[in-house]
């Protein structure tokens, strides 16, 4: 199931990401009918667009930091955006890091549709930055995109062997950092974000690639930077936990049952107006800028903070009546 997007630049041929497991769509997310699984027809060819060569988008005058902790090694989070499931067929097309020891506003992404270019930007940062380790959720996937395409465009990053990968989602299917074996469910990372932060990620996959269609990665790009704010996040929440001693100078992102915690000590929550991500600023700041769209968000007061909800369970899932919780 593909198609081409021509550029100046390359032609780029599109599927549909892993994520989407539940019914068969078209590479814009339009719901086919009667498709067998791995085939399909009638694809849409799309015009050709101006696309720009791989760019950083970053923020610079973001007011707080999420996370500021001290940590005995580099760790740098990530996630990589492709247009498919398997490397010999996808390309990839964007990338974001966060160094965890640093404000979520240094977080960088490099996007394109030239894979050739964005490939050596993502390389030029790691030999750069040279991180002792990496952070994600199912990083298999993503570290096997960037090594294919780092052997096929043959970009050098040194070291690439002996870098810790760190994946957030065995931590959280076995509870523990140690190699057991688990049966337990795994979880989407979707699941977990809104289970500790009471947040969704913007757009869905299908709505994604309905903006590959209009030229434009910049939903990739929100949705992506998502990714990696809410690996880091709960990385450092489960370091918080779990390390002998606290992380120095920490304050973790506020899970949903300690959001008025936080308030006392002056961290208000604030939800942008425009992507509607979650900012943690000082209650008493001015000019706050999204980290993840870098829009501006209102001045916080009392009746625009974030408040927070007590969670609600099912005990009907348990055999419980309503009149039992």
């Amino acid at each position: 199931m593909s198609s081409e997007v021509s550029t100046s630049e390359n032609t780029v041929t599109l599927e549909m990401e892993a994520e989407v497991s539940d019914s068969e769509y078209d590479i814009y997310g339009n719901k086919i009918s009667g498709v067998v699984s791995g085939g399909g027809s009638g694809v849409t060819i799309v015009p050709a667009v101006s696309v720009p060569q791989a760019n950083i988008y970053s923020a610079s005058n973001y007011t707080t930091n999420k996370v500021q902790p001290s940590l005995d090694m580099k760790i740098i989070c990530y996630d990589t955006e492709t247009t498919g499931t398997d490397p010999w067929d996808y390309r990839l097309i964007g990338c974001s890091f966060w160094d965890l020891s640093k404000p979520i506003s240094t977080m960088v992404s490099f996007f394109s549709f030239d894979e050739r270019e964005v490939t050596k930007q993502i390389a030029e940062y790691l030999r750069a930055e040279k991180p002792d380790a990496l952070v994600q959720y199912n990083n298999g996937f993503d570290e096997r995109a960037l090594l294919t395409r780092f052997m096929l465009y043959q970009e050098k990053v040194p070291g690439w062997n002996k870098i810790q990968q760190i994946d957030i989602m065995e931590i959280l299917k076995k509870g523990t950092t140690q190699s057991i074996y688990s049966s337990q469910a795994t979880g989407a990372e979707e699941e977990w974000l809104y289970y500790f932060f009471g947040e969704k990620k913007p757009y869905t996959i299908a709505e994604c690639f309905e903006g590959i269609r209009n030229g434009s990665l910049e939903r990739f790009k929100i949705r992506n930077r998502t990714c990696v704010e809410s690996e880091g996040s709960l990385y450092l929440l489960f370091r918080e936990v779990t390390d002998e001693e606290s992380l120095q100078g920490v304050e973790t992102k506020p899970t949903i049952v300690d959001i008025d915690e936080q308030a006392k000590a002056n961290v208000c929550l604030i939800k942008c107006p425009t992507c509607e991500a979650i900012n943690d600023v000082p209650c008493n700041s001015h000019d706050n800028t999204c980290w993840r769209c870098l829009g501006s968000i209102p001045d916080p007061t009392e009746a625009n903070r974030v408040k927070e909800v007590v969670r609600q369970y099912d005990f009907t899932k348990v055999g419980l009546s309503d009149s039992k919780k």
